[in-house]
C-alpha cells in the first residue's frame, strides 16, 4: 500500500468475491479479509442504466473489490459493492479503490 492509505487503511473488512459458478450456474464466492478505510458515507450513485440509488458506505482499499462483490463493515453488516472507483497514483498506476456500498 502506499503511504497514505497505509496509514489510514487500518480497518479489517471481510470482503466476499466471486471465484465463478458453480455446477448449477449460481455464484461461488471466496471469503478473505482485506484492509481498508469504512467510512459511513451517504451518496447518491446514478448506475449504468441511469437509476439513481442510494449508497451507505465507502471503503477505500487496494483490493480488486468489483461491483456485485460483498463486503461486510467492521459494525458486521453486509453490503453489496454498487461501485468502483479505481484511482491512479501520478505514475498512472492504480493507487486504491474506492466502493461505494
Amino acid at each position: 500500500m502506499s503511504g497514505l492509505v497505509t496509514a489510514y487503511a487500518n480497518q479489517t473488512i471481510v470482503w466476499k468475491h466471486r471465484s465463478g459458478p458453480d455446477r448449477h450456474g449460481d455464484a461461488v464466492y471466496v471469503t478473505s479479509s482485506i484492509k481498508g478505510r469504512w467510512e459511513s458515507k451517504h451518496r447518491l450513485i446514478r448506475m449504468p442504466d441511469g437509476k439513481e440509488i442510494a449508497s451507505s458506505g465507502l471503503c477505500i482499499t487496494e483490493a480488486a473489490v468489483e461491483v456485485d462483490d460483498m463486503l461486510t463493515a467492521p459494525n458486521g453488516r453486509v453490503y453489496v459493492v454498487l461501485s468502483v472507483s479505481i484511482i491512479p497514483g501520478l505514475n498512472g498506476t492504480e493507487l486504491h479503490r474506492e466502493v461505494m456500498v
